[in-house]
């Protein structure tokens, strides 16, 4: 099933419950994006994504406060995450096994739970908006061999390596202020 068809099967939901596990079994061999529009309900509590190979880019609707854990577990190929300013929990292994190479957490996150991201094998950084360190589970990265740099607020810098798990990351947490232009 192309990634158009399920975006027009979504879109012609008119805000009816949506059969989420339909839409996503098709797109096991999605190979592009898939942006969840504004005016669906994302139910958050599922992993529905899971697996899905072929998976490259995903979207969240602004409103969304929390990413399901598991959500995108084992979508070795999805490269881009895109999070509204509403999030503020991401749980347990909701990206673990992807593809990233590089994630901005925006500011309302206050919690990231254990092994959101871990071994994300391609993950180079990571860049913290919230200027208060979030809560922060174990193991988030662990399995992320390639993690250079985790950017955080300038001012932020020294709480961040002193907060409770994030200390184990204090020697890849930098201020943001270091960052080549254009990326890790």
């Amino acid at each position: 099933m192309s990634n158009e068809i399920i975006r027009r099967r979504a879109l012609s939901s008119s805000g009816a419950a949506i059969d989420w596990e339909s839409i996503a079994r098709g797109m096991l061999d999605c190979t592009t994006e898939f942006s969840v529009p504004d005016s669906i309900q994302l139910n958050t509590n599922v992993s529905i994504f899971a697996n899905r190979k072929g998976l490259l880019r995903f979207s969240f609707p602004s409103g969304v406060t929390t990413v399901a854990a598991s959500l995108c577990y084992g979508c070795s190929k999805l490269s881009e995450v895109v999070f509204p300013n509403t999030i503020t929990r991401i749980n347990q292994t909701a990206f673990q096994l992807t593809g990233l190479t590089s994630v901005t957490i925006p500011s309302s996150v206050t919690r990231i739970d254990a092994q959101a991201f871990a071994q994300c094998e391609k993950l180079v950084e990571v860049i913290m908006e919230p200027t208060t360190p979030p809560t922060f589970g174990g193991n988030v990265f662990i399995g992320c061999n390639a993690l250079m740099s985790i950017y955080v607020p300038d001012a932020s810098v020294e709480a961040y390596k002193t907060a409770t798990n994030w200390s184990t990351y204090a020697s890849k947490i930098k201020p943001l202020s270091e960052r080549p232009v254009g990326g890790g």
